[in-house]
């Protein structure tokens, strides 16, 4: 009992601990009637109003290859945040650059409805912006993600019992002495 209680039980959470931190690929696209792309991203986390930092993007905007992800607050204070949801962005949205613009893409409130938009600056001063928005332009998908099967907050409950009396038989075993 002594090495599973100093050794598994340890590995078990640093186990645990390692795979919440795991990065999480998405494939993305976005259409908003007057640009369009696609591609994956990758992103970490969890942060704590339940967002996950993206630290690269692939693909492809409005026919253009897309080169990498801007840092944080170069587009629109972009802060390259992700969320669950029909709202993926927030207002400091996530930015990337092509070869010849830089893109910004962020969820705002347009006419008293939330919009998705997008800002391009077509030369590398942004001296000049084009600007399109549509309802929920991006769309996310997790990339070879499987669906985790649910416990019934019933069963926890016979599940604990179980796993006590298991280690109640396990610490209950002790060698028989041979009487010879």
């Amino acid at each position: 009992m002594n090495f599973v209680s100093r050794w598994i039980a340890p590995l078990v959470l640093i186990s645990a601990s390692v795979s919440a931190s795991a990065d999480q690929t998405y494939d993305w696209s976005w259409a908003d009637g007057t640009n369009t792309g696609s591609g994956t991203l990758t992103a970490s986390g969890p942060l704590s109003p339940g967002g996950v930092s993206v630290t690269s993007i692939s693909g492809l905007w409005d026919s253009q290859a897309i080169t990498g992800l801007l840092i944080p607050f170069s587009v629109f204070a972009n802060d390259n945040i992700l969320y669950s949801g029909p709202q993926s962005l927030d207002q400091g949205g996530l930015a990337f650059q092509t070869a010849t613009d830089q893109i910004g893409l962020f969820e705002g409130v347009y006419s008293s409805t939330l919009v998705s938009e997008a800002l391009v600056y077509p030369d590398a001063n942004m001296s000049s912006v084009l600007y399109s928005n549509a309802l929920y332009a991006l769309s996310l998908s997790p990339v070879g993600a499987v669906a985790a099967p649910e416990i019934d907050p019933a069963s926890i409950g016979s599940g604990v019992t179980m796993l006590l009396g298991g280690l109640v038989v396990l610490r209950g075993r002790r060698p028989q002495r041979l009487v010879g």
